[in-house]
């Protein structure tokens, strides 16, 4: 049921509750196509698609797509059944699209590399994607849309257009027009053909490129080959030599050659959008809801003397990080930043924790014809943010000392009278623990600490990453970032592109509100998914730039509509699955009840037995109709969500949160007493009991029978 949240930022949907614990949701998935209607000559520079051969091949590929908490690899519970609505946009709107490109072009950053190629900044284009997909969306907010455009390169330079009549050889140098461009993302080093746009959409451009990079070792690497381009099929020798004409494929005999090869890298391409960034999975599977946020960034130096005083001297700009943060919160949430800049030696346990985070491994590489080995520092996030979690250092005690006011509200100042108001001695003691921690569970949720800890990386040496590739990382619990203050980093991380192998910026704001964004957003990097076939994560690189702080290629901190919506969906996703978790433990409780009590009964002080039978199945009867309320309940909330009004939708879930807690700690309560008085009942399977009658009618009731059949046979053949 909280799967159909997840929906609602995303397209036009219906839901249909499938048991208990699931819900599915049927889903729209846009597709429009810009330039890919023509003919498909590659004598005419086109790629053409046929819009139900691509649809038929997504319905086969991936029909339903359901998202997984990737810490614990447990599935949600909702299932998106999806519909893929593929559209060819106007001649009007791929010509508006063609003549922006055209005009940035002009402008563009411009590099020599073989060929002159042009760096299309995302910003300063994408408000001419973001106002196509609000115009094909039809009317439905934040609608899954997936933009795929094939400009004709000439028309970027102003070269005539038309068929051409020359050898192969020359069409490839004329369809090529000269030039290359891709597109980057506030830096030189991501140059890619697809990217995430400012809304709920991705574009994917299949005739800019060649794009290469992505992890020197891994998946995910983006190569010429991952989405189809006219021009490199036109570079292949193998496709020129089956064609059997001796201008090779120029005419419609390539279609039956080109057209599969097109279908299945184009709705590879569009899946991997669906899986990674318009439904992507979620981070964190506890909920980490709370009405108060406080994100203490706290700078940790190497020693006092250091000239840097200030966040801005350390690359820090805690108000795009705070408006950045505002977008993934809802109207009812708050939240406090607070900063500080402190030695590292004056904190002796966040020292001894970095210290035993800190690992080595050795590898080998070519040296003057020799094998050499070399030692490679790194920090482990996962030990580092353990030992962060268990330390109790005076900064922490500071920082609570200081915001009590704002971290512990009035109504919870007083936990353990609260807890007197709510039990009392007539309660048992099991039953009083459990809803003890509920309570304090519930209190904990009132207000949420996220520390940020920047670690100077002079203290370390510029080599050191986190687990080997970046210098960012993050739990649900906290953010750590490696930063170089007042100079150029020179740390190298373990990537490629077509620039060459990139040297981490260590821009400390965007490293921020990525781990911000993963630690109280639950968001997944768009580069990653998770895999239930490998049990762990998977890499696309596809994705890894556009408008998201993620992944090195991406070189803004800006967050779209899209992952601020994201966040929402993730929290109210997380609730509902702690909402099916208890309805699920409640059920089984109640089935396991009704199955040991109710059952036929025997008690030698009479007819007592039967006041206790009727009894328990009165409690049976009234536990089921208020777990049959609550299920109307979730489906009011349903109701209130396909309106997308994401703040109400959370309002509503945290309700349900409490609502079914508090039902299960009386369903425990309820059959606890119920089992006390049932205990001097008991369960007596008795024999089965036979009458004399019925030991010696139904032996000669067979017996005639079989005796009138032998008459009737012998009658028959007489």
């Amino acid at each position: 049921m909280f799967v159909l949240y997840c929906i609602l930022v995303l397209v036009h949907y219906q839901y249909v509750i499938v048991d208990s614990s699931s819900v599915s949701i049927a889903t729209d998935v846009h597709i429009v196509m810009y330039g890919l209607d023509g003919s498909g000559r590659l004598d005419e520079c086109q790629l053409a698609v046929d819009a139900s051969d691509l649809e038929q091949m997504l319905q086969t590929v991936v029909p339903t797509r359901r998202p997984y908490f990737v810490d614990t690899g447990v599935p949600s519970a909702v299932e998106y059944k999806i519909s893929y609505r593929i559209t060819q946009a106007k001649k009007s709107d791929a010509d508006a699209i063609t003549s922006t490109l055209a005009e940035t072009l002009s402008s563009s950053f411009m590099q020599p590399m073989g060929a002159i190629t042009h760096a299309i900044d995302v910003s300063t284009v994408a408000h001419v994607f973001s106002r196509q997909a609000v115009q094909y969306a039809n009317g439905v907010r934040d609608r899954l849309t997936v933009l795929v455009i094939s400009p004709d390169k000439r028309s970027l330079r102003g070269l005539p257009t038309g068929r051409i009549d020359q050898p192969v050889r020359n069409i490839v140098e004329t369809c090529d027009a000269g030039f290359n461009y891709t597109y980057r993302a506030g830096n030189d080093v991501g140059l890619s053909c697809s990217w995430v746009g400012s809304g709920s959409y991705v574009v994917i451009d299949l005739s800019a490129g060649p794009c290469d990079y992505g992890p020197l070792s891994g998946s995910g690497v983006v190569s010429a080959d991952t989405l189809p381009s006219l021009i490199r099929f036109l570079k292949k020798p193998q496709l020129n030599k089956m064609c059997k004409t001796d201008r090779g494929c120029t005419g419609k005999l390539q279609l039956q050659i080109i057209r599969p090869l097109v279908l299945g890298l184009l709705s590879s391409s569009i899946t991997s959008a669906v899986e990674h960034v318009l439904i992507p999975d979620i981070a964190f599977e506890e909920p980490a809801f709370a009405k108060r946020v406080l994100v203490p960034v706290l700078v940790l130096r190497e020693k006092q003397s250091s000239k840097h005083a200030s966040l801005d001297k350390f690359g820090i700009d805690l108000a795009a990080v705070k408006k950045e943060m505002r977008k993934m919160l809802s109207g009812g949430q708050e939240l406090v930043m607070t900063s500080g800049i402190h030695n590292l030696h004056d904190h002796p346990l966040i020292s001894v924790a970095l210290r035993k985070a800190l690992k080595e491994v050795t590898g080998s590489s070519m040296c003057f014809q020799r094998n050499c080995s070399s030692v490679q520092r790194f920090l482990s996030s996962r030990d580092l943010l353990t030992q962060l979690q268990h330390t109790h250092d005076l900064l922490a005690e500071g920082l609570l000392t200081e915001h009590r006011d704002f971290l512990v509200p009035e109504y919870l100042q007083d936990v353990t009278g609260g807890l007197g108001s709510l039990l009392h001695e007539s309660v048992p003691l099991a039953v009083r623990n459990k809803l003890e921690m509920h309570w304090k569970k519930m209190a904990a949720q009132g207000a949420r600490v996220v520390p940020v800890y920047v670690f100077d990386m002079s203290v370390l040496g510029d080599e050191v990453l986190f687990d080997q590739e970046s210098s960012v990382s993050w739990g649900s619990s906290a953010v750590l970032v490696l930063h170089s203050p007042g100079r150029e980093s020179s740390t190298k991380i373990p990537y490629f592109s077509t620039c060459g192998v990139i040297s981490d910026s260590n821009d400390a704001t965007q490293h921020i509100v990525a781990g911000l964004a993963g630690a109280l957003g639950s968001i997944v990097p768009p580069h990653l998914r998770f895999s239930h076939i490998h049990n762990d994560k998977e890499a696309d690189y596809l994705w890894a730039t556009g408008f998201h702080p993620f992944s090195p290629f991406s070189g803004t901190y800006e967050l779209s509509r899209h992952f601020s919506q994201l966040a929402l969906r993730n929290s109210i996703l997380s609730q509902m699955q702690s909402v099916f978790i208890i309805l699920d433990e409640t059920e089984k409780d109640i089935q396991e009840f009704s199955e040991e009590h109710l059952h036929p009964i025997h008690d030698d002080e009479g007819d007592h037995h039967l006041d206790s039978s009727v009894a328990a199945q009165t409690t049976v009867t009234e536990l089921k109709n208020k777990l049959s309320k609550l299920h109307k309940d979730i489906q009011s909330f349903l109701d209130t969500v396909k309106l997308n009004r994401l703040s109400r939708a959370l309002d509503d879930v945290l309700r349900l949160v409490s609502v079914s807690s508090h039902l299960q700690v009386q369903c425990h309560h309820e059959l606890t007493e119920a089992r006390v008085r049932m205990a001097c009942c008991r369960k007596v399977y008795y024999p089965l009991h036979v009458s004399w009658t019925e030991l010696v009618g139904v032996p000669l009731a067979l017996a005639g029978f079989i005796l009138l059949v032998v008459w009737f046979v012998s009658a028959c053949f007489s």
